[in-house]
């Protein structure tokens, strides 16, 4: 459009023969011809202007290679750097919090190293060693669990699709009082029996709380049953407390508990098993999983023994047993139950169930 005006003016100066107004004419050509290639550089082949845009994600995405072919200006390097400089630092939380969970996913739960409190495991104790009770959790929902008590999600130790296997970790850890549950709740499976399994979680939990509450060996003058305040603990007492808790409440006296004491003395633990009906074994070899032990016979005096302890499982090949076992008189109580050999045995309950 421009063109055509300054031919326009061209044609008629030349015929108005003013030399002069030529040059200015050719000028204004030169000038108009100029200013139309600069619309056309600033334009997008169509006259129409094209806005640079204010955000430097925009001009970046409009070029998939992500290669910028002009030099951007200062203006445009500064938003581009400081577009980038968020970035990395958005990218830099989102990596710091998913280490950070990623560290609280792996660091381990209060049944293990948040808490004192000991957790079971499927590896048996040596010899004469106290169980490593690593804890062994199923995050993954399956058919069957393996818990203390059903109700007790916490206790949860493994949970399977294929029942043997959780029969097998049952197995492993039945000392302990451990069954094979449904999801719903139904008893599948333990090595024991109901009965003696319950007493063996009874065991451990009594066990675990000594520990945790720091107790000392010792004569209780009150049954740790009912009070266990004065925080002692020994064998007769601590047989007792168990049975308490399993059910046996009929004869336990409130004042202090069951003893190993002559028999016909009050609260004899011995005679207390009789008037349960318990079944009294007098061969060691007949001696099984559930149990109650005495042995250790005090002064030569018939029936009474000096020390008693719960089996926790049949003897193994080494002639040795799980035991619960408080008898041992000193300062530092350990975690139950252990492994070791029945010595000196006289005679054995076994309970009904």
């Amino acid at each position: 459009m421009f063109i055509g005006k300054g031919l326009f003016m061209l044609v008629n100066i030349v015929k108005k023969g003013k030399r002069f107004a030529l040059y200015f004419a050719v000028a204004a050509v030169v000038f108009a011809t100029a200013f139309a290639f600069s619309a056309c550089a600033d334009g997008d082949g169509s006259g129409n202007e094209i806005k640079s845009s204010s955000s430097p994600a925009a001009s970046i995405s409009s070029n998939p290679t992500g290669n910028i072919s002009q030099a951007p200006t200062t203006t445009e390097t500064t938003a581009t750097a400081e577009a980038t400089a968020t970035t990395e630092a958005t990218a830099t939380a989102t990596n710091s919090v998913e280490t950070t969970s990623n560290i609280g996913e792996n660091t381990p739960t209060s049944e293990s190293t948040a808490t004192s409190k000991p957790t079971p495991s499927g590896t048996p104790m040596p010899t004469d060693g106290v169980a490593d009770r690593t804890p062994v959790v199923s995050v993954i929902q399956t058919q069957y669990v393996v818990r203390g008590k059903f109700a007790d999600s916490s206790s949860e130790i493994g949970g399977y699709d294929d029942i043997e296997e959780a029969k097998l970790m049952a197995d492993i850890n039945a000392h302990l009082g451990y069954s094979v549950f449904d999801r719903t709740g139904n008893l599948v499976y333990n090595k024991y029996g109901e009965k003696i399994t319950s007493i063996f979680g009874y065991s451990r939990e009594i066990s675990d709380y000594i520990i945790e509450n720091g107790f000392k060996t010792g004569e209780p003058q009150k049954n740790p049953a009912f009070d266990s305040s004065e925080k002692l603990i020994d064998g007769g007492s601590y047989i007792g407390w168990v049975l308490y808790k399993s059910g046996y409440i009929n004869g336990q006296s409130s004042a202090k508990g069951l003893k190993l004491n002559k028999p016909g003395s009050e609260g004899n633990l011995a005679d207390f098993c009789a008037s349960q009906e318990f079944t009294k074994i007098t061969d060691i070899e007949n001696v099984q999983a559930g149990d109650i032990v005495f042995y250790g016979q005090v002064d030569g005096v018939d029936g009474y023994a000096g020390g008693a302890s719960i089996v926790a499982s049949n003897m193994f090949e080494d002639d040795t047993y799980y035991l619960y076992d408080y008898t041992t008189i000193g300062d530092t109580l350990e975690m139950q139950p252990f492994r070791g050999p029945i010595n000196d045995f006289m005679f054995a309950y076994r309970i009904k169930g």
